[in-house]
């Protein structure tokens, strides 16, 4: 940890990546949201307050407008090709990011994870919906949306 940590202090952009990738991740395993928050406080303790609310801006800015690019583009590539092939293009876009984030080296590798897999999450959140309708109608359309939802909202709420 604490390399981590001398890694983190050595400028803001190894912070904002840090803050950024875990903040994603986090999405994936929950109690990473933690290790986020860590290190935004770590820069808050050691830089002071205005370094830390930089770090906080260009780790959402990042996060939200590939997200918010990733819902436009997969909402139009969802009309064009087959609902199949937009599916398999976002799950296999999240395991390219995976495969990215494994063989990184460079702070550039951990960016070009943090673009791909922030795209693909933005189509997850698009998709969602066109799934449950494809796969089980539109006559059980709500309650299992509904029921997913709270599902989805119970696990993020226990941390899990």
């Amino acid at each position: 940890m604490k390399a981590f940590a001398t890694w983190i202090m050595k400028g803001r952009m190894q912070a904002v990546v840090a803050a950024t990738v875990l903040a994603v991740l986090a999405l994936l395993v929950t109690p990473l949201a933690l290790l986020s928050a860590a290190v935004v406080i770590l820069t808050v303790l050691r830089q002071g307050w205005r370094e830390g609310a930089i770090v906080v801006g260009s780790a959402l800015l990042a996060i939200a407008g590939l997200g918010g690019l990733g819902k436009l583009s997969f909402g139009r590539i969802s009309e064009i090709v087959p609902f199949r092939y937009a599916i398999m293009l976002c799950f296999g876009l999240q395991a390219l990011a995976v495969l990215v984030l494994f063989n990184a080296e460079s702070i550039f590798m951990v960016w070009v994870y943090v673009c791909i897999f922030g795209f693909a999450m933005g189509g997850v959140i698009v998709l969602l919906p066109l799934a449950v309708g494809h796969f089980f109608g539109l006559a059980s359309f709500g309650v299992i949306m509904g029921t997913l939802s709270l599902v989805l909202a119970t696990g993020n709420a226990s941390g899990a």
